[in-house]
């Protein structure tokens, strides 16, 4: 029998949020590659640090979605954002929705490694965030099955649910939302 896990988004196989001993130990990206794309774009030097010492990191390269979470070894997709941003003394709001709103604006043809990038996935509004690597590419939380992961914002699912991005590190214009 599989034990039944119930949240605020319904319920969840046990099973499904537990992650693989054998797909543990082994990267779901290549991480010279994810380094490549990140020092690839023009960033800040402390965020282009900072977002190579968590791609470069096998705890969190191996880290399971985990909603509501936000520490190695379990994120969800705004708690991602939050402990890579935390780190810089950037303090985000906690949910994607509202992270949507901080920093400032950014169109996608001028993203740098760094900026949070949005998703519109459930059908009502900002649901999904992601950190932009480079070369269309971003970093995020996926879900219980996928985890985390490193997808193109060309694929189709994503495309098509793209709603826009934010740059938040060295941005002042909102002090309630942005610290430092």
């Amino acid at each position: 029998a599989r034990t039944r896990l119930a949240s605020r988004r319904g319920t969840v196989d046990a099973a499904d949020l537990m992650v693989d001993p054998a797909a543990a130990l082994a990267s779901p990206w290549d991480p010279g590659e994810a380094i490549s794309l990140i020092k690839a774009t023009d960033c800040p030097d402390a965020l282009r640090k900072r977002l190579i010492e968590v791609v470069s990191d096998p705890a969190i390269q191996t880290s399971r979605y985990v909603w509501g979470a936000q520490t190695p070894g379990q994120f969800d997709c705004s708690g991602l954002a939050l402990y890579i941003y935390n780190a810089l003394g950037v303090k985000l709001p906690r949910c994607s929705w509202q992270q949507c709103a901080a920093g400032e604006a950014v169109e996608r043809g001028s993203l740098v490694a760094g900026d949070l990038v949005f998703f519109n996935t459930k059908g009502n509004g900002v649901s999904h965030v992601g950190i932009y690597l480079g070369d269309d590419r971003f970093l995020h939380a996926a879900n219980p099955k996928s985890n985390l992961k490193i997808t193109s914002l060309d694929t189709p699912y994503y495309a098509t649910r793209y709603v826009g991005a934010r740059r938040v590190y060295g941005v002042t214009t909102d002090a309630s939302t942005l610290g430092g």
